[in-house]
Formats: C-alpha cells, sequence, structure tokens
C-alpha cells in the first residue's frame, strides 16, 4: 500500500449487514463495484492528485479492520460514497459508516472525513449532527472531494456543507454536469483501482450458467430520473428536497462503449449492469450504445441486465437490445392494483398493458425482472394479493418483491416527517414509523434483507402485516412448480439440481425482528 503523500482515499463501507448470514453465507448477495467511487477516483486524479480505494464491501473487511487500513494509508482526505447501486441501498448503510467514521476519528482525529452519496445528500443537517463526518457533499459529488483538496474556502465549493464553530453551515446547490459537460469529464472510472476479480453478479444475472458469477462490472450510462414516483429518491441529491425539477443527464455513448470494450478485453467481463436509474427511456441515448455496442462485435460476449419502465418498452427496439448483449431488463411493475397504482402515478398503464409488454420483451429473447411493492399508502391484504396474483401469472424469470419503505429524500419519506402519512386507525402514536425514530432498529431499518427490516404502514395495515404478506409471497413465488419447472424449460445449461438449489436459496423466509422471529 502506497503511503506516497496521498491525497484522497475514497472508502466503499461494507454491506455486510444488509443481508443475514445464511444469505450471506450461501453466497447469495451480488458484490457489486462502487462505479460512483471510481469516476470519482478518476475525475480527482485527472487533476493532479494521488487517489486510491478502498473498497471495505468486496474484501469483507470488519469496522476495525476499515479503520486501520485507512489509518495505514494516512490520507489528507477520507471520502466515503454512501450509495449503493439502486436507490434503496444508501441509509441501510450508515450505521456501519457512522461506526467506521467514529472509530476513526478516535484514533486519527485528525483525519478528514466527506460523506456524499444518496443519504447524505438527503439529510445533510441530520449526517453532521449525528458527528459522523466533516463534510457532506451533495448533488454528484465530484466537484467537493477536488474543492477541499484545492484548498478552496469551503464555502465556495457547490453543494458541501460543514461544520464551523459547532455550528453547521449549509451549502449552496451544486450545479449539475450537462450531458455534454459529463462526457469531457466522465470519460472512464478507474477500474485499475479496483480488484475486479472479486466482483460477483445476482445469482439470476447468471442462470444462464449458475457457476459462472465472476467477474462482474456495473457502470452508469446516465445520471438522473425524469419521473416523481413518491417512494423513490434517486433524485434526492440533485432536486434539493424537491424544489429542482427532476432531470436526466447522459454520458457519452462513445465514452461509454470504450470502457464496456475495456472491460472485455482486459478483464474477461461478460456480466455487466448498467446502474442506471431507467435505462430504456430515452431512444436517442440507449439505441445509439446499443448500436455502438453491436457495431463494435461485443454483444455476443456480453450478459447485460438494465431498468426499463413498463410503459415505455418500444417493441421495434427489442431485437437491438438483445443483439446488444441486453439479456434481462428489470420492469417496475410495482402492484398488481389499478388504485394502488394510481397513488405512485402509474395508473395510467393498465394490467393487460403490463402483461403484453412483458410478453414482448420475452418473446425478444430478454429476460424480465419484475419488481413489486407491497405496502403502498392505500394497499390492503386484497390489493397485495392482487399483485402477488399478478405477479404469479406474469411468471417472469426473476421477480424483486419489496416492502413500502420511505427512503429518505423520498416524498414518503417527507411526508413522513411532516406527520402526513396515513396509517391505520388504531395505530399507536407512541410507536416508531421511521427506522431512525426512536423505539426504531436505526439505519439498517431500510435494508428489505436485515432481520431489523422496519417497512412502513398503510392505511389500512400495520408494518409486520405487510412485511410477512411480502416473505410469504416470495416464498410461494419460488415454491411454485409452474416456476421452476418454467426455469428448467428456461436454463438448460444448469442441472436441475442447481435451478433447484437456486429457488430454495430465494424462497427462504428471513428472520424478522417486527415479526419476533
Amino acid at each position: 500500500m502506497s503511503k506516497n503523500k496521498l491525497d484522497l482515499l475514497l472508502v466503499n463501507p461494507s454491506a455486510q449487514r444488509v443481508y443475514q448470514k445464511d444469505q450471506e453465507k450461501a453466497s447469495y448477495p451480488a458484490l457489486e463495484p462502487p462505479y460512483l467511487a471510481a469516476l470519482t477516483a478518476e475525475f480527482v486524479r485527472g487533476r493532479g492528485f494521488n487517489v486510491k480505494i478502498l473498497d471495505a464491501n468486496v474484501e469483507q473487511l470488519s469496522v476495525p479492520e476499515t479503520v486501520e487500513r485507512i489509518i495505514d494509508y494516512d490520507p489528507k482526505l477520507m471520502h466515503m460514497v454512501v450509495h449503493g447501486n439502486q436507490p434503496s441501498a444508501s441509509s441501510q448503510l450508515m450505521d456501519l459508516v457512522g461506526e467506521v467514521s467514529k472509530s476513526l476519528k478516535g484514533i486519527s482525529p485528525k483525519t478528514k472525513i466527506l460523506l456524499t452519496g444518496t443519504h447524505p445528500a438527503s439529510l445533510p443537517k441530520r449526517t453532521l449532527e449525528e458527528d459522523v463526518c466533516d463534510f457532506v457533499g451533495r448533488g454528484e459529488g465530484f466537484l467537493a472531494p477536488l474543492g477541499i483538496l484545492e484548498g478552496k474556502p469551503l464555502h465556495k465549493i457547490p453543494g458541501l456543507w460543514y461544520k464551523e464553530n459547532g455550528k453547521i453551515i449549509p451549502g449552496t446547490a451544486e450545479t449539475l454536469m450537462t450531458s455534454e459537460e459529463l462526457g469531457k469529464e466522465l470519460p472512464k472510472a478507474a477500474w485499475d483501482l479496483l480488484p475486479i476479480e472479486k466482483y460477483r453478479a445476482h445469482d439470476w444475472h447468471s442462470l444462464d450458467s449458475l457457476s459462472e458469477r465472476q467477474p462482474y462490472a456495473a457502470m452508469y450510462t446516465s445520471f438522473g430520473c425524469p419521473y416523481k414516483c413518491t417512494f423513490c429518491c434517486i433524485n434526492a441529491p440533485f432536486n434539493e428536497d424537491g424544489n429542482v425539477p427532476n432531470t436526466i443527464r447522459f454520458r457519452d455513448p462513445n465514452n461509454i462503449v470504450d470502457e464496456i470494450e475495456f472491460l472485455v478485453n482486459h478483464h474477461g467481463i461478460n456480466n455487466l449492469k448498467f446502474i442506471d436509474e431507467m435505462f430504456v427511456l430515452t431512444k436517442r441515448h440507449y439505441v445509439t450504445v446499443a448500436e455502438k455496442i453491436v457495431e463494435r462485435g461485443l454483444g455476443d460476449k456480453l450478459n447485460i441486465w438494465a431498468y426499463a419502465r413498463v410503459d415505455t418498452i418500444h417493441e421495434g427496439r427489442l431485437d437491438l437490445l438483445r443483439r446488444a448483449g441486453i439479456k434481462w431488463l428489470a420492469l417496475g411493475i410495482e402492484s398488481g392494483s389499478k388504485h394502488v397504482r394510481d397513488g405512485v402515478e402509474k395508473g395510467r398503464f393498465g394490467q393487460e398493458d403490463i402483461i403484453k409488454n412483458v410478453r414482448k420483451v420475452q418473446d425478444a429473447g430478454i429476460y424480465v425482472v419484475g419488481n413489486f411493492i407491497f405496502g403502498l399508502p392505500d394497499d390492503d391484504l386484497k390489493s397485495m394479493q392482487e399483485t402477488l396474483d399478478l405477479a404469479i401469472e406474469l411468471n417472469c424469470e426473476r421477480p424483486n418483491f419489496y416492502s413500502t419503505m420511505a427512503y429518505p429524500g423520498s416524498e414518503l419519506h417527507r411526508m413522513a416527517q411532516r406527520g402526513e402519512y396515513p396509517k391505520p386507525r388504531d395505530w399507536d402514536s407512541k410507536r416508531a414509523l421511521l427506522p431512525e425514530d426512536d423505539g426504531g432498529p436505526g439505519w439498517i431499518g431500510y435494508s428489505q434483507h436485515a432481520y431489523g427490516c422496519w417497512p412502513l404502514p398503510t392505511e389500512f395495515l400495520h408494518p409486520e402485516q405487510v412485511l410477512e404478506f411480502r416473505d410469504k409471497a416470495l416464498k410461494t413465488y419460488f415454491k411454485n412448480p409452474n416456476y421452476i419447472n418454467f426455469l428448467k424449460r428456461k436454463f438448460p445449461n444448469n442441472t436441475e439440481t442447481e435451478i433447484e438449489n437456486f429457488c430454495e436459496v430465494n424462497s427462504k423466509t428471513p428472520r424478522r425482528m417486527i415479526l419476533g422471529h
């Protein structure tokens, strides 16, 4: 490890508490590369600074081991990107982030700590109040470490929140990079600073061959989302508590495909994720990226998954996506109840349309991850059963079942903080509504997988009813003989035993604090 005047150490915090021990033992979780950290590293070292990345997650480091490594590096600035490669994968890291930061400060109080990412950007004041860092960077998070290292006056660094004489100083809004600026400033990530061979794809992503989950890479081709789903926090770093219009900006397709070609040729990457909240949305962008992948002969070498909206699927483009190596599309179906979908602005797309579009994707040779949410504000047992019935009817290659959370930065979180979130009539006003409230499990409660998972109530149901239904629904889906036989036919490269083990691992009911087991 180099100690040659290290300017910036980017630390990817461990997610080892997000999952439970039996899930970790079965190698269930993916190990995803911290792409935002790698982009930040390339951006900062391109200005002449010495930068390293410590991925505590893929290295499976404990808090003391992480702190020991940080001290050994002795950086001028330690920067944790508390992000995760999906909107729901940030707040759940904060308990461990706080332990690392406080332990580091106890041993090396001179080490300056910067936090960026979805959670810190959503709650900058509270994050500083919790004494887990010296600085919080809102916005994209690229300018904050650069400005600190360049010695700029703190109040002139866009998006930077900090403390001065015990008082929290709010940062000015960070101007977001345009698509043109992203192409110039972020041509590639610092892959040379990451142990690429250690990253591992999701098990379902490798259903074509379950024994080939490594190596694995993930990357952004765009930032942001133009939609306003109340349960989503993806735009929190950019929209100033909902006061700035949501937007989406794109990286240069040439840079994207150059990076993909590098990963394929130099690191043998086959499994690849496009992290974008919505890759299949703006035709000009995703079509250009797909065409360039095909032109370079990369499509046959890739197994890509990406996100799309179920109401934005264009049948004429699906064949191109498949030829570009996009084998999986994750579709936000959310709820089987039109009434509930109306509540999250997806009601204009009916159930028949949903089924039709899912079949279009599958008919094009692309596998579907169906994302469903239980416990939306106006859900009851009947509407949640409708959601499960729709999921079973669709028989997607892989379902994701979520319980509704008021993720910090989402409109649901703001509603909860304002006391406007609907609750059952017999709700105990002293009970913790949010994980971070008194009596709650803390930030880990935002993990869908953790023992301390702490979902929201609905107007008709208590949180434990929602979570119990969600867990039983997942078991029902993965134990369904029609689904198991469908996988055996669809993915013949695996043995029957491998498929059955896959379903068994995914159907296990996790231990839940809120359910008393």
